[in-house]
Formats: structure tokens, sequence, C-alpha cells
């Protein structure tokens, strides 16, 4: 009998160790020290930006950090096809991390850590899941949108521009003493909107790839080419931003980074990176 409850204490006791085990081992990622949800694919788009690699989930449009920006990674992508990262289509297996548990929730809306690259290939009419839907125009006149005049005040409401950017994810709103901005993004491209006290549109930034305006210039334009499109711009530079812009105009256009007036050979290459409109002209 001392046995047999010997042996069942010593059963049990075991038990609970396996059990106890068990609790404790699940699957941590050591880099970040949390726990792990489990892999599975993912399919998007992804672009460098900025020594990083960024991700946009073609079901949901949430953009996404890749944490796996190895030698290894990056040879693995070259092998599959990939001769440039800006704008590719690519399926992986991977576990998203909350952004906000390591605190870039202000920049994305979670962390990918990558296990494994499936397929990369270059985008196409049929895996390009940021594309704007048809119906939205992203074309800039001077007097705003098709779908969203700039000549009248108005309340930009999240509800009600989803209605006017079909297709597009609301990010953020902020606010100082003078303008409220609001920012709608798809694929890696954003629309952002500011207003006045007054509800008048005050500005009006595109960066989205399919931008463009009612003189022909494209968001990815060179500055060679933006001069070739339209006749009578001049150069302005705010700091470090360097503008397009034609008197009397409200549409501009702001150059990436490093675009330099002293060094015309250089600076015929440096593409638009946003169509820019103001109320006031630039």
């Amino acid at each position: 009998m001392k046995i047999t409850k010997s042996l069942t204490f010593s059963l049990a006791l075991l038990f609970i160790i396996i059990i106890t085990n068990s609790l404790s081992s699940c699957v941590r990622d050591p880099k970040v020290g949390l726990a792990a949800t489990p892999y599975r694919t993912y399919r998007g788009m992804i672009a460098k930006n900025d020594e990083v690699t960024e991700f946009v989930d073609c079901n949901t449009q949430a953009l996404m950090l890749l944490t796996d920006t190895t030698q290894a990674l990056m040879a693995e992508i070259k092998k599959l096809g990939a001769t440039n990262l800006q704008g590719a289509y690519i399926e992986l297996r991977a576990i998203a991390i909350s952004a906000d548990s390591l605190g870039m929730a202000m920049n994305y809306d979670s962390v990918l850590q990558v296990q494994k690259i499936i397929v990369v290939r270059p985008l196409d009419a049929k895996n390009n899941c940021a594309a704007v839907p048809k119906d939205v125009s992203l074309r800039l006149s001077e007097t705003g949108f098709s779908f969203l005049p700039f000549t009248a005040p108005i309340v930009l409401t999240e509800e009600q521009m989803r209605t006017k950017f079909k297709g597009f994810t609301y990010t953020q709103t902020d606010s100082d003493n003078d303008e409220s901005n609001c920012e709608w993004r798809r694929g890696f491209g954003t629309v952002r909107i500011s207003t006045d006290t007054t509800f008048n549109i005050s500005e009006a930034t595109l960066n989205h790839p399919e931008a463009t305006d009612q003189y022909g210039v494209k968001v990815g334009m060179t500055f060679a080419e933006v001069k070739a499109a339209r006749s009578g711009l001049v150069n302005k530079n705010d700091v470090d931003l360097f503008y397009l812009f034609a008197p009397q105009s409200h549409i501009g256009y702001l150059f990436e980074l490093g675009a330099n007036p002293k060094d015309p050979a250089g600076l015929a290459n440096k593409k638009v990176d946003a169509i820019v409109w103001r109320r006031k002209a630039l």
C-alpha cells in the first residue's frame, strides 16, 4: 500500500514537473525577448526606406517592419530574382510582433521576424496590391482633387474621408494651434492634408507613386523630366528641403533628400518625392 501511494505521488510530481516545463518553454525571440506568435505566410510588397526594409500586407494594407535584414536574407532575395527592392512583390513566412511593445507604434502596425522567403517577383498588374482603386484619382489640379475641391472649407472626418479615399487606410491625425493634419496611406504612399483654424485646406502633400498633376508631372519623375514637362519653374530651398515651383501657382514639387542646385549633374537625376499643393502660392 505504501509502495502504491509512493508511486502515485511520484507520478503526480513528475506530471507537475512536465506541465511546468511545458508552460515555461514557449518559443521566444532571443532578439526581443517577447513571446512569439506562430509563423504564418504573409503576402505583400517590400521596399527599402532609410536603410530598413518595410512590408505592406496585401490583405490588410498594414505597414510592417522586416527585422531580418541580414546579408543572408538580401542574398536570398537576389537569388530569387529581385533586382530592386523598391516595390517588389513578396511571399514569406514570419512571426508578427507588436510594434507597440517595441516602442514603434508611431511608425508601424507590427514588426515581422522573417523565417523564410518563399518568392520574390517584380510588381505587375496582378500582384500590385497597393494600386489605387480605379474610381479614385490622385490627379491634383490648382483647385484640388476632382472628388475633393480645395476651394471651400471642409471638416476632414475619418468616416467622410474613407469614402473619398477608397482603399486607403487612415493612419493619423495631429494638430497644433494653427493646423490639423490628416493622413491616408495605401501601400507605401500617402496623402496628407492640412486644414487651418477656419477649416480651409492649407496644404496637401502627395507622395504616392500614382500621384500626378494637371501639368503631367508625376511622383518619381527626375528633375530633368519635370523641367521638360512644365515651364516657368524656379528653385526653392527650405532648410534641407528642395522644391521646384512656379510663381502664382499652388502646385510645386518636393525632391528627395540630397537634391542640390549647386550640383547640376547630380540634381538632374534626383526624383520628385511628393507633389505639394499650398493655398498660399509657393
